[in-house]
């Protein structure tokens, strides 16, 4: 869809009304279908590219008179990464490996066609493959390689039940980010709004996320977003959704209502505890990074992110950490899910913020 990439989180706000049509305009490149793994091989003159033989006969859903041969029908398609990784992951082989095979020019990239073919034709010999496809460039490509139990919900059908969920939807706008593997957003309230003591102005808001290609589950969970910075902590401890997509969709709409009722709920008990942040004076603040860093298992991507942060301001509240992580969230060297687990390093800190007592400074709460 023309522009979409241009509604990341730190860009465009929409109305939730225009985030279904904006997911309504890119559903419609989307199709499925089950395909039986023995009728997939490898096509060796594209890397990552894969045939699917089948009969004209079946594709017309047509009878062959007898005596007739039917035709055989090849379809290509080329693999998209997070499809590359599921089917690796069906054929139990190393992703980096099958990778590096298909960019060889040399005999190992023909082996590796051979086994491949090999390997396929006898993979869930009785069970067919529910394959998501996404013909967006032109081209029909695969999105996804998942298992017949996979219960679909798609982003458009998200956009949809935020619309009908919110009251007075015209109180909220929605930020969003959607990459390959999934879609992550922001609701965020014009109404539940906060001023602190040092300017900054804090809203309340509800993270959601999706993925229509087995990239984790559907999730609604409490969010305080910092203004200034398009973000901020995911905070734990608060009544969302974390569901799999291998239930009942009629189940998922009532429980998805529930939770954003109930979140909106907390939401000022939310906006509260990231505000009472701003009394707790550290202290030790360097052995209190190193701590965080190594009880969170942040990369050195992360790290540095963190502390390039920390060095445009000095850190003397426990606020000041928790917008900093947030501030670091927003890092564009650091993909989506490494982001996202800095957000929830600060809300982890709000959430938690008795736990972290050692630096606290005395009489400081």
């Amino acid at each position: 869809m023309p522009g979409l990439k241009e509604y990341a989180l730190n860009g465009k706000k929409v109305t939730p009304d225009e985030f279904v049509e904006l997911m309504k305009d890119r559903q419609q490149y989307f199709h499925d279908n089950d395909i039986h793994p023995s009728e997939l091989s490898l096509y060796p003159e594209a890397e990552f590219t894969l045939v699917h033989r089948t009969l004209l006969a079946k594709l017309d859903d047509q009878q062959i008179p007898e005596g007739e041969e039917s035709t055989p029908i090849d379809a290509y398609y080329k693999l998209q990464p997070f499809a590359i990784r599921q089917i690796c992951n069906r054929l139990e082989i190393p992703t980096h490996f099958f990778i590096r095979c298909r960019k060889s020019k040399t005999s190992k990239g023909d082996r590796l066609d051979a086994h491949f073919d090999e390997w396929i034709s006898r993979c869930d010999r009785q069970k067919n493959w529910f394959i998501r496809f996404d013909n967006y460039s032109g081209e029909e490509e695969i999105r996804a390689v998942l298992t017949s139990r996979y219960d679909t919900c798609s982003n458009l059908e998200i956009a949809e039940m935020i619309a009908d969920d919110l009251p007075n939807k015209n109180d909220y706008q929605i930020r969003f980010e959607w990459t390959s593997p999934a879609l992550y957003g922001q609701i965020v309230s014009d109404t539940k709004v906060r001023t602190l003591a040092n300017g900054q102005e804090i809203k309340g808001g509800i993270r959601f996320k999706n993925s229509e290609v087995g990239f984790g589950s559907i999730a609604l969970e409490m969010l305080v977003l910092c203004e200034a910075i398009s973000t901020g902590p995911i905070l734990p401890g608060y009544v969302g959704i974390r569901r799999a997509h291998l239930r009942r969709k009629t189940e998922l709409r009532v429980e998805f209502k529930s939770a954003v009722e109930q979140l909106l709920e907390d939401m000022d008990k939310a906006l509260d505890t990231v505000e009472a942040t701003q009394k707790i004076i550290l202290q030790d603040v360097d052995e209190f990074l190193e701590t965080l860093f190594l009880v969170h298992k942040l990369d050195n991507g992360q790290i540095e992110a963190v502390m390039e942060t920390a060095a445009m301001s000095p850190i003397k509240t426990l606020y000041d950490a928790v917008s900093m992580f947030s501030v670091a969230g927003t890092d564009p060297g650091l993909n989506v899910e490494r982001r996202e687990k800095l957000q929830r390093v600060s809300g982890e800190l709000v959430h938690s913020m008795k736990k972290y007592g050692r630096w606290i400074a005395p009489n400081k709460v």
